[in-house]
């Protein structure tokens, strides 16, 4: 019942954190494609993510005391979705050339920053919520199903990452 309850936070909670897996895997076509084979530049392109997390905690923090917590983690979870979808759809130096591969670059920042501000918005209603909501008793299952998710996620993009490149190839 808790499961069939929350199945919807849980599920973005899997997909937020499946996106972060995907990116430390790919830290080498990452680089390649958009950080002209930067190691530093590509794994502080995925710092920005977290370093931003506190900002988005106070920015939807207020913005739910204004809105309410339910209208403010919606836009954050949105905004989160339109972050993680807009990356793959960036043009690459691979693919567009130099000039494209810098505006891909600049894209490539700006949404994982919105990402990280997203994702700092998303976490503490979340979870608060599932511990307000938990049925008396299962408070800690509850909210364990929550950090669950993040080794579940971490377990789905690590699988379908190589199963990716077995399919397709190293290159």
């Amino acid at each position: 019942a808790l499961v069939r309850q929350w199945w919807p936070l849980l599920l973005g909670n899997i997909l937020e954190w499946y996106e972060f897996g995907v990116y430390g895997s790919l830290t080498k076509e990452l680089s390649a494609n958009f950080f002209r084979a930067s190691t530093f530049g590509t794994w502080s392109g995925f710092a920005v993510t977290f370093l931003l997390r506190p900002v988005g905690g106070i920015v939807f923090g207020l913005l739910a005391d204004r809105v309410g917590r339910k209208r403010a983690t919606l836009w954050s979870m949105r905004g989160m979705l339109f972050a993680t979808v807009a990356q793959g759809l960036l043009p690459s130096l691979r693919c567009c050339g130099e000039a494209s591969a810098d505006v891909g670059l600049v894209l490539l920042i700006i949404l994982r920053a919105l990402q990280g501000v997203c994702t700092g918005g998303e976490i503490g209603p979340l979870v608060t919520y599932m511990a307000e909501s938990a049925p008396p008793g299962v408070l800690g299952v509850g909210t364990a199903l929550f950090l669950l998710c993040v080794y579940v996620a971490f377990v789905i993009s690590q699988g379908l990452v190589a199963l990716t490149v077995l399919v397709l190839g190293p290159e």
